[in-house]
């Protein structure tokens, strides 16, 4: 039986993968999406359960403030490197976000603001995510910022498939060389996870 967290899971994975999809048009894209969900330490912290749904309610901020609520969700210590607030979780220490996928979102977001087309919605979601998060954090806890983070990893999808175009044109060997330190990375952080996900999994038993 599926019990809440791991709904809200699943249907941030639905939703990000039919975004990716209306965005390129692409089911592999789509593929590659759920392959770098698969790393992504925000979709284990609530598929794996730990913390439990009350955990997420009980630590919220005591105060409402709109603008600290904004600059905690926006910011990239929070999205990159450091655990919720109050809430020590199946992933460990990480973020919403490996740190090696700050290169991936900064591309895949300027690949589509690039975009005519595409940029209003862009724009749109990612501002309206940003403040539903920054109301709701105060109500629902940190279940408020997992819709913003499913969207900076739809940007993290479109900004891989940047840098495998740019690598297949063999245009520049040292964006071609900085892309493949970038993977690097992102294997080297994604053994550290599953470390630490194993780890805490097994203090958990």
């Amino acid at each position: 039986m599926i019990n809440f967290t791991t709904g809200i899971a699943l249907l941030a994975t639905i939703c990000s993968s039919f975004l990716v999809f209306y965005l390129t048009k692409n089911v592999r894209f789509v593929l590659i999406h759920l392959l770098l969900l698969l790393i992504t330490p925000w979709i284990y912290t609530l598929v794996l359960n730990k913390p439990t749904l009350i955990d997420y309610l009980n630590a919220k901020p005591l105060q409402f403030s709109f603008l600290k609520n904004f600059a905690l969700i926006t910011s990239t210590d929070f999205i990159f490197f450091e655990n919720f607030t109050k809430l020590k979780y199946i992933v460990g220490e990480h973020g919403g976000l490996l740190p090696s996928f700050i290169p991936l979102v900064l591309a895949g977001l300027w690949s589509l603001l690039s975009d005519k087309d595409k940029k209003n919605l862009v724009v749109s979601l990612f501002f309206v995510l940003i403040l539903l998060g920054s109301l709701f954090l105060q109500f629902v806890g940190y279940l408020a910022v997992f819709p913003f983070l499913s969207l900076l990893s739809v940007f993290s999808t479109l900004g891989l498939i940047k840098f495998i175009k740019i690598f297949k044109l063999k245009t520049s060997p040292i964006a071609e060389a900085l892309i493949l330190a970038n993977i690097i990375m992102i294997i080297y952080e994604t053994l550290i996870l599953f470390h630490n996900i194993n780890v805490q999994m097994s203090l958990k038993v």
